[in-house]
């Protein structure tokens, strides 16, 4: 009898030993379910950027821009959406997710082409203080990061020249292609400084500010610059 209590009461101590192991490895799946989205915080450097390629041909990449607030319209977007199609890489200049930003087809470029990959270029003062923690994207939207030092680096008017990430931006990836959704200057300021190799489509969205409708400051080249064309609403 007493070999028998002490089989029953070594085999209760594996069982409770068993069930405090898969509890606690529940636990850890858990916890690594609701820390999954934070691999979008690890910034990765411009030398890297090759990596992340992993041998993409620079004509799949596609770069896109626009105004990051204020787009009321969607006409375009099913058709721009259409244009991605066969881009392995997408690319834009670390925009927060808006509504009315060019950046909200992003999140539906990732449904409609899951095989693509997506990379922000973002300055290194902003990742330093949380980017893309705090960048509004939904949680599934899976993205690299690539830092960019802009120490040093200002406008004309010596403000923060995010023309310089776009360009950058550029440079790392030797894109080919643009899709511009409307744009403020900084577009303009791209296209000017930028390579001249880069082919850019511009979208016709404009927006509202301060009661006055804003156009994209590309327009002007539509007929000026052969590198600028003006997307036509597909019927």
């Amino acid at each position: 009898m007493n070999l028998l209590s002490d089989l029953k009461s070594k085999s209760c101590k594996v069982l409770q030993t068993l069930k405090r192991a898969v509890s606690r490895e529940s636990v850890e799946t858990e916890s690594e379910k609701k820390e999954s989205p934070m691999k979008k915080s690890i910034v990765r450097k411009l030398e890297d950027v090759k990596e992340i390629l992993d041998g993409v041909d620079p004509t799949e990449v596609m770069h896109l821009k626009g105004f990051g607030s204020g787009i009321e319209s969607t006409e375009y977007d099913d058709q721009i959406l259409e244009m991605l199609s066969g881009y392995k890489v997408i690319e834009w200049d670390g925009d927060d997710y808006n509504n009315d930003s060019f950046t909200r087809l992003l999140p539906l470029a990732m449904a409609k082409y899951p095989e693509c990959r997506f990379v922000a270029f973002k300055f290194l003062s902003d990742t330093q203080k949380g980017w893309p923690g705090n960048s509004n994207f939904p949680d599934d939207f899976d993205f690299d990061v690539v830092g960019v030092d802009n120490t040093g680096k200002t406008d004309e008017s010596g403000g923060v020249d995010y023309a310089y990430l776009g360009i950058e931006a550029i440079n790392a990836t030797g894109a080919t292609k643009t899709i511009c959704l409307g744009g403020g200057g900084v577009p303009k300021q791209e296209f000017d400084r930028g390579p001249s190799s880069v082919e850019w489509t511009l979208v016709p969205y404009t927006r509202l500010v301060n009661n006055s409708v804003q156009e994209a400051s590309l327009m002007e080249y539509v007929e000026a610059q052969p590198r600028v064309t003006l997307l036509e609403q597909k019927k």
